[in-house]
Protein backbone atom coordinates (compact mmCIF):
# COMPACT_ATOMS: atom_id res chain seq x y z
CA UNK A 1 0.00 0.00 0.00
CA UNK A 2 1.02 3.61 -0.43
CA UNK A 3 1.33 5.78 2.65
CA UNK A 4 0.39 8.87 0.66
CA UNK A 5 -3.24 7.90 0.17
CA UNK A 6 -5.69 5.73 2.08
CA UNK A 7 -7.30 4.33 -1.09
CA UNK A 8 -4.08 3.09 -2.76
CA UNK A 9 -3.65 -0.65 -3.21
CA UNK A 10 -0.65 -2.85 -3.92
CA UNK A 11 -0.97 -2.79 -7.72
CA UNK A 12 -0.99 0.99 -7.99
CA UNK A 13 1.39 2.36 -5.44
CA UNK A 14 2.13 5.84 -6.60
CA UNK A 15 2.59 8.17 -9.50
CA UNK A 16 4.83 11.20 -9.79
CA UNK A 17 3.88 13.73 -12.41
CA UNK A 18 7.50 14.55 -13.14
CA UNK A 19 8.92 17.96 -13.69
CA UNK A 20 6.39 20.24 -15.27
CA UNK A 21 3.11 20.12 -17.07
CA UNK A 22 1.11 16.96 -17.66
CA UNK A 23 1.38 17.48 -21.43
CA UNK A 24 1.88 14.55 -23.78
CA UNK A 25 5.46 15.65 -24.47
CA UNK A 26 6.38 16.34 -20.82
CA UNK A 27 9.24 14.83 -18.84
CA UNK A 28 9.16 11.15 -17.86
CA UNK A 29 6.81 9.89 -15.14
CA UNK A 30 6.99 6.75 -12.99
CA UNK A 31 4.54 4.39 -11.27
CA UNK A 32 5.50 1.81 -8.63
CA UNK A 33 4.00 -1.57 -7.75
CA UNK A 34 4.91 -4.83 -5.96
CA UNK A 35 4.24 -8.35 -7.22
CA UNK A 36 3.00 -10.41 -5.54
CA UNK A 37 1.49 -8.11 -2.89
CA UNK A 38 1.95 -10.77 -0.21
CA UNK A 39 3.99 -13.90 0.39
CA UNK A 40 5.44 -16.11 3.09
CA UNK A 41 8.08 -14.62 5.41
CA UNK A 42 11.42 -14.88 3.61
CA UNK A 43 9.80 -15.10 0.16
CA UNK A 44 10.86 -12.90 -2.75
CA UNK A 45 8.72 -10.07 -4.13
CA UNK A 46 9.46 -7.91 -7.15
CA UNK A 47 9.33 -4.12 -6.99
CA UNK A 48 8.37 -2.63 -10.35
CA UNK A 49 9.01 0.94 -11.43
CA UNK A 50 7.29 1.70 -14.74
CA UNK A 51 8.61 4.79 -16.52
CA UNK A 52 6.66 6.60 -19.21
CA UNK A 53 9.05 8.39 -21.58
CA UNK A 54 7.61 10.37 -24.49
CA UNK A 55 9.34 11.81 -27.52
CA UNK A 56 11.53 13.89 -27.55
CA UNK A 57 12.61 13.04 -23.97
CA UNK A 58 15.18 10.45 -22.88
CA UNK A 59 16.35 9.27 -19.48
CA UNK A 60 19.85 7.99 -18.65
CA UNK A 61 19.86 4.30 -17.72
CA UNK A 62 21.06 2.57 -14.54
CA UNK A 63 24.27 1.68 -16.38
CA UNK A 64 25.04 4.94 -18.18
CA UNK A 65 28.78 5.63 -17.87
CA UNK A 66 28.17 9.40 -18.16
CA UNK A 67 25.25 11.71 -17.51
CA UNK A 68 23.21 11.43 -14.30
CA UNK A 69 22.39 7.74 -14.35
CA UNK A 70 19.14 6.43 -12.89
CA UNK A 71 19.63 5.57 -9.21
CA UNK A 72 17.48 3.40 -6.93
CA UNK A 73 17.77 3.43 -3.13
CA UNK A 74 15.79 1.11 -0.87
CA UNK A 75 15.28 1.27 2.88
CA UNK A 76 14.34 -2.26 3.90
CA UNK A 77 12.61 -3.62 7.02
CA UNK A 78 14.58 -5.77 9.51
CA UNK A 79 15.72 -9.05 8.00
CA UNK A 80 14.77 -8.12 4.42
CA UNK A 81 17.40 -7.94 1.69
CA UNK A 82 17.77 -6.90 -1.93
CA UNK A 83 18.23 -9.92 -4.19
CA UNK A 84 20.71 -9.03 -6.93
CA UNK A 85 20.95 -5.75 -8.79
CA UNK A 86 18.02 -3.92 -10.35
CA UNK A 87 17.19 -4.82 -13.95
CA UNK A 88 16.13 -2.74 -16.92
CA UNK A 89 15.72 -3.37 -20.64
CA UNK A 90 18.79 -2.82 -22.79
CA UNK A 91 19.22 0.95 -23.21
CA UNK A 92 20.40 2.68 -26.37
CA UNK A 93 24.19 3.22 -26.26
CA UNK A 94 25.30 6.42 -27.95
CA UNK A 95 27.88 9.17 -27.92
CA UNK A 96 26.73 12.53 -26.58
CA UNK A 97 28.60 15.54 -27.97
CA UNK A 98 29.14 16.94 -24.46
CA UNK A 99 29.19 13.88 -22.17
CA UNK A 100 30.77 11.19 -24.33
CA UNK A 101 29.44 7.64 -23.98
CA UNK A 102 25.93 7.40 -22.49
CA UNK A 103 23.13 4.86 -22.42
CA UNK A 104 19.54 6.06 -22.47
CA UNK A 105 15.89 5.05 -22.66
CA UNK A 106 13.79 6.86 -25.30
CA UNK A 107 10.52 5.02 -24.68
CA UNK A 108 8.54 3.45 -21.82
CA UNK A 109 10.50 0.94 -19.73
CA UNK A 110 10.43 -0.95 -16.43
CA UNK A 111 13.07 -1.20 -13.72
CA UNK A 112 12.67 -4.18 -11.38
CA UNK A 113 14.29 -5.04 -8.07
CA UNK A 114 13.75 -8.31 -6.23
CA UNK A 115 13.53 -8.17 -2.42
CA UNK A 116 13.50 -11.09 0.00
CA UNK A 117 10.98 -10.28 2.75
CA UNK A 118 12.12 -10.48 6.37
CA UNK A 119 11.27 -13.44 8.58
CA UNK A 120 8.63 -11.58 10.61
CA UNK A 121 4.95 -12.00 9.60
CA UNK A 122 2.89 -8.91 8.81
CA UNK A 123 3.28 -5.74 6.73
CA UNK A 124 6.86 -4.96 5.68
CA UNK A 125 7.41 -1.35 4.61
CA UNK A 126 9.96 -0.80 1.87
CA UNK A 127 10.91 2.79 1.10
CA UNK A 128 12.06 3.33 -2.47
CA UNK A 129 13.66 6.47 -3.81
CA UNK A 130 14.63 6.97 -7.44
CA UNK A 131 16.54 9.85 -9.00
CA UNK A 132 17.44 10.49 -12.64
CA UNK A 133 18.14 13.09 -15.28
CA UNK A 134 15.79 13.47 -18.23
CA UNK A 135 16.69 15.47 -21.31
CA UNK A 136 15.04 16.74 -24.46
CA UNK A 137 16.83 18.70 -27.23
CA UNK A 138 16.41 21.95 -25.27
CA UNK A 139 17.11 21.06 -21.64
CA UNK A 140 18.00 18.49 -19.00
CA UNK A 141 15.97 18.26 -15.80
CA UNK A 142 16.49 16.28 -12.59
CA UNK A 143 13.72 13.91 -11.56
CA UNK A 144 12.99 12.04 -8.37
CA UNK A 145 10.31 9.78 -6.97
CA UNK A 146 9.80 8.41 -3.46
CA UNK A 147 7.23 5.87 -2.31
CA UNK A 148 6.62 3.43 0.55
CA UNK A 149 5.60 -0.02 -0.69
CA UNK A 150 4.17 -2.41 1.92
CA UNK A 151 3.91 -6.07 0.94
CA UNK A 152 2.60 -8.44 3.63
CA UNK A 153 4.47 -11.51 4.84
CA UNK A 154 2.11 -14.38 5.77
CA UNK A 155 1.78 -16.27 9.06
CA UNK A 156 4.54 -17.37 11.47
CA UNK A 157 8.06 -16.08 11.35
CA UNK A 158 10.87 -15.34 13.76
CA UNK A 159 11.44 -11.76 14.88
CA UNK A 160 14.46 -10.01 13.42
CA UNK A 161 16.48 -7.15 14.82
CA UNK A 162 18.30 -4.29 13.18
CA UNK A 163 17.52 -2.67 9.87
CA UNK A 164 19.27 -2.58 6.56
CA UNK A 165 19.46 -0.14 3.72
CA UNK A 166 20.18 -1.37 0.24
CA UNK A 167 21.63 1.30 -1.98
CA UNK A 168 21.46 0.38 -5.63
CA UNK A 169 23.02 2.81 -8.07
CA UNK A 170 25.00 3.05 -11.26
CA UNK A 171 28.37 3.85 -9.69
CA UNK A 172 29.86 0.49 -10.72
CA UNK A 173 30.40 1.41 -14.38
CA UNK A 174 28.66 0.63 -17.62
CA UNK A 175 27.94 -3.07 -17.08
CA UNK A 176 26.80 -3.63 -13.48
CA UNK A 177 25.00 -1.24 -11.14
CA UNK A 178 26.69 -0.83 -7.77
CA UNK A 179 24.89 -2.52 -4.88
CA UNK A 180 25.77 -1.97 -1.23
CA UNK A 181 24.03 -2.78 2.05
CA UNK A 182 24.82 -0.62 5.06
CA UNK A 183 23.36 0.27 8.45
CA UNK A 184 22.73 3.86 7.37
CA UNK A 185 19.15 5.08 7.30
CA UNK A 186 18.18 6.78 4.05
CA UNK A 187 15.10 8.97 4.16
CA UNK A 188 13.07 9.15 0.94
CA UNK A 189 12.83 12.52 -0.74
CA UNK A 190 9.49 14.32 -0.44
CA UNK A 191 7.24 13.91 -3.45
Amino acid sequence: ELEEGPEAGPDFLGEFGGLGDEEASGPPTVKASVHPASGAPGSVVELRFDFTVQDPWHLYSLKSPNGQALKLELTLPPGAEAVGAPTEPTPKAEKDEFLGDVSSHYSDFRVTQKVRLGPKAGPQSIKASLSWQACDPEQCLPGNFAVTITPTAGASGAAASGSGVAVVSSGGGPQTPNTAVTNTTVEPEPT
